[in-house]
């Protein structure tokens, strides 16, 4: 059926009244005594009527008219058109050739079959405020569809393809004030894309998996957002630190407020999460937020925020968990069933809290697909049984900033191959970057406190050693100490054990030198006696006097010579 509003008529489809300003067309099977509508539809446009009378039309509304292409007459002829609904036309296209509307104020180009808008669109319609391209198969947005469209409000894409929104689409649309995404396959989204003018966006009906800072402080704004919450996996507000709190209603949803905005979060969407990180933000109620997670949790990242004792119901229920971060999150120290169910487990962040001591021999079984670990930041001078066999895949390991001797890093290190250390060094002595301290140093810091403590005591009781030390109160503290006071007294004990041995050492030695000496000079009286008895022998020769001189001379030399070697 045709429709003819205001004052203009139709007669046998002729446009002959130039005061009509809306005609709409409904291209079915007409009925009673008028033509079929799509006879009448062709003659709207082609049949040679004064161009003049057509100026006035401002609304044409072309709906279920079938067609590829729009009739290029239209936009020569209707020059002054404001409004233009071309919906279940079959609309394949736009570019500026086919939209040559200068007034133009609204357009509808739902229910079609576009599958982009295309840079030029509205180069040629500079003033379309309002336009409608939802029901089409638009697959992807970015700035350049809307350079020319500056004076844009309100703009709607739902029930499209749409799985690609381009950084800043909507950011130069300034008066661009409501925005309808819904149903579509936008899986992220940024703040940067939009406008600080948005007042409505609706993204209902996307597969919005990731909830980021900067999505989530844009969502805080004053702006009215429909968004999905039933398929966010991941939610990270660890950079909005304390901007953006986290409460807990009357039915356990979580609510982010900032002011007088919120962003509530209902009871059965927390369940879905995979990756959830709210780092430094210095919660006091994080053991109910964790307690609220479902067991889908693969990435846990509470540091930073206050959890105190870990229980054994904890983190019980999460045995998909991959990455668990407890940085900063004033733990004093967690037992065998504490990471019992996380069998999966491949990082955990224990840094900076306070525990004094870590016993691995109760997890031999949790931690055998784990492959990074930081306990940088303790009170640890050891990590017994910390193994290759425990840890057989561990590649990344934090140990500085504790109390670990040198002497003990490095022994504790060689049984490790292949190991990265977090390099994270004190001003102090370090071994590949792990900070650590000098027996030497730190015996010689307690001697010298010992010695000061033991002084004291010696005037009050008045009853010392030869070493200045009280029997009595060396043996007291010998007993009470079980570290490192313990460790320097014994070696005081040991220092002057070994004093005594070097003495009789060195008695010993003595003896042994005066012993051989007396050999020696016994030895060479024996053989000065041997000589002179030769010589004795050898004066009795009368014959050979001249062979005796000259042998004497001879056995002389030969006997200085024996002299000499003796």
């Amino acid at each position: 059926m045709w429709n003819l509003a205001q004052s203009g008529t139709f007669s046998g489809c002729f446009y002959i009244n130039n005061n009509t300003e809306l005609v709409s067309f409904f291209c079915k099977e007409s009925t009673g005594n008028y033509p079929k509508v799509s006879n009448c539809f062709s003659k709207f446009f082609d049949h040679p009527s004064r161009d003049e009378n057509r100026s006035a039309l401002k609304l044409v509304k072309i709906s279920e008219c079938k067609g590829s292409d729009l009739n290029r007459k239209l936009y020569r002829t209707f020059t002054n058109l404001r409004e233009f609904d071309i919906s279940f036309y079959g609309v394949q296209s736009l570019n500026s050739d086919t939209l040559t509307l200068k007034y133009l104020e609204k357009l509808n180009a739902s229910h079609n079959k576009l599958t982009n808008i295309g840079g030029s669109i509205f180069y040629n319609s500079p003033n379309v405020m309002d336009v409608d391209f939802s029901y089409n198969k638009i697959t992807k947005l970015f700035p350049s569809d809307f350079l020319h469209a500056t004076r844009m409000s309100t703009m709607n894409f739902s029930h499209n393809e749409i799985f690609i929104l381009g950084a800043e689409t909507f950011r130069n649309l300034t008066e661009l004030t409501t925005l309808d995404l819904s149903h579509n396959l936008i899986k992220t989204v940024d703040e940067s894309q939009f406008n600080d003018n948005l007042v409505v966006l609706s993204l209902e009906n996307n597969p919005i998996i990731r909830l980021d800072c900067k999505m989530l402080e844009f969502l805080m704004r004053s702006v009215q957002v429909e968004f999905p919450r039933a398929n966010v996996k991941e939610i990270d507000k660890s950079c909005l630190k304390n901007s953006i709190k986290i409460e807990l209603n009357s039915n356990n949803d979580f609510v982010f407020r900032r002011n007088n905005s919120e962003l509530a979060f209902a009871k059965q969407y927390i369940e879905n999460l995979q990756i959830f990180n709210i780092a430094g933000n210095q919660l006091q109620n994080t053991p109910k937020i964790i307690e609220l997670l479902g067991t889908s949790i693969e990435t846990l990242d509470v540091s930073s925020n206050f959890i105190g004792k870990l229980s054994t119901e904890t983190l019980k229920k999460f045995e998909n968990l991959l990455y668990l971060n407890l940085s900063q999150t004033n733990l004093s120290n967690f037992g065998f069933n504490t990471f019992y169910n996380q069998r999966r487990l491949l990082s955990l962040d224990l840094s900076y809290n306070h525990m004094k001591k870590v016993d691995f021999t109760l997890f031999v079984r949790n931690f055998r697909t784990l492959e990074t670990l930081n306990l940088e930041g303790n009170d640890l001078n050891e990590v017994t049984n910390l193994t290759r066999v425990r840890f057989p895949k561990l590649v990344s390991l934090g140990l500085s900033k504790n109390h670990f001797s040198c002497h003990y890093l490095a022994n504790f290190l060689l049984s490790w191959e292949n190991l990265t250390l977090f390099d994270n060094p004190s001003d102090q002595t370090h071994i590949d970057g792990v900070d650590c301290y000098h027996e030497e140093e730190n015996s010689k810091e307690n001697q010298s406190h010992e010695a000061a403590m033991d002084m004291e005591s010696s005037d009050e009781d008045g009853k010392s050693t030869d070493t200045g030390v009280p029997l009595e109160k060396a043996s007291t503290a010998m007993v009470e100490t079980e570290t490192g006071e313990y460790q320097t007294q014994n070696s005081k004990m040991v220092g002057e054990s070994g004093s005594t041995g070097l003495r009789v050492v060195e008695l010993v030695l003595l003896c042994l030198c005066i012993a051989c000496c007396g050999f020696l000079v016994l030895k060479k009286t024996n053989a000065i006696e041997g000589i002179r008895q030769r010589l004795a022998e050898r004066s009795l020769d009368q014959n050979i006097g001249y062979q005796r001189e000259e042998r004497g001379s001879q056995d002389l030399s030969f006997i200085y010579s024996g002299i000499t070697t003796l």
